[in-house]
């Protein structure tokens, strides 16, 4: 029995010494891959990796204020219309019933929201996932930043300003159309595109100071108008179809909706065959 004993010891730590190194090594390696994602938020260091970690995985609103544009401005980089890219998405079947199932119930969370706009207390009561918290939060530092950039413009440069917003509107409505496409899901009417930009403004000013609720207040028509105004510019151009009011809202709507992550291509002037989805 001592002799086995001696045996097993003698063994254990053989196979301790030559394991011990390698396990060390591997919890070094997994350290050094997780502490950009969970470190501190940092738009000098991200890479397309950590923002896309970032985006799923941290709370966004974390971050110092002193960070937040820098990092609004590296995800515009990467993934807006900046980027020098257009939006292709690739789901498989599994992917696609998950996407559907998380739509379906972001809208019927919605319809919640709606119910108690006007009350606050009850509305950020209503949990909302990570994902779209940081896109509400993203969102909110661009509008902001905007309108923060018209304020202190001359006229021409207002409209300029505008124009501006309009085209980065117009990009998004493009990315989740072809989002929605891709997940064989139905965009948002302009019903919907209404309820959620409703519910939206209505939690940003729940969690404004007064001043900036004015601000808000005074800018939104300016920038609904400057929607409207293209919509009909580009109906009467023969650029787009449909009526206006459905080319503007959905075009305002899809801009805060669900974020994934694209599979990117560069612009081409050639047309994309997309299928039509709609219901009759």
């Amino acid at each position: 029995m001592k002799k086995f004993l001696t045996l097993f010891s003698r063994t254990f730590w053989r196979l301790l010494f030559v394991t011990a190194p390698i396990f060390l090594i591997g919890w070094i390696a997994l350290l050094v891959w997780l502490s950009p994602i969970f470190g501190t938020i940092d738009a000098k260091r991200a890479t397309l990796q950590n923002l896309t970690y970032w985006f799923l995985l941290r709370d966004l609103e974390e971050t110092p204020q002193e960070k937040q544009l820098p990092l609004l401005e590296c995800y515009l980089r990467n993934f807006g219309n900046e980027s020098g890219k257009t939006p292709r998405f690739e789901m498989s079947g599994f992917i696609k019933r998950q996407v559907q199932r998380i739509e379906f119930a972001r809208r019927e969370r919605v319809q919640q929201e709606l119910s108690v706009v006007n009350e606050p207390e009850k509305l950020f009561a209503i949990s909302v996932p990570l994902p779209e918290r940081n896109i509400y939060f993203l969102a909110k530092i661009w509008f902001f930043e905007r309108m923060r950039q018209y304020e202190n413009a001359d006229f021409a440069e207002k409209k300029k300003i505008l124009s501006q917003m309009v085209a980065e509107i117009q990009w998004w409505q493009e990315y989740n159309k072809e989002y929605f496409l891709t997940a064989e899901i139905l965009p948002p009417n302009v019903t919907e595109s209404f309820q959620e930009l409703e519910v939206i403004f209505a939690r940003w000013g729940a969690d404004s100071s007064p001043e900036d609720r004015k601000r808000i207040k005074a800018f939104k028509p300016r920038l609904t108008a400057a929607l409207v105004s293209d919509g009909i510019n580009r109906i009467v151009g023969g650029n787009a179809t449909g009526n206006v009011s459905e080319s503007v809202t959905n075009a305002v709507g899809s801009f805060f909706n669900s974020f994934a992550k694209p599979k990117n291509e560069k612009k081409s002037d050639e047309k994309n065959n997309v299928p039509n989805t709609s219901k009759e």
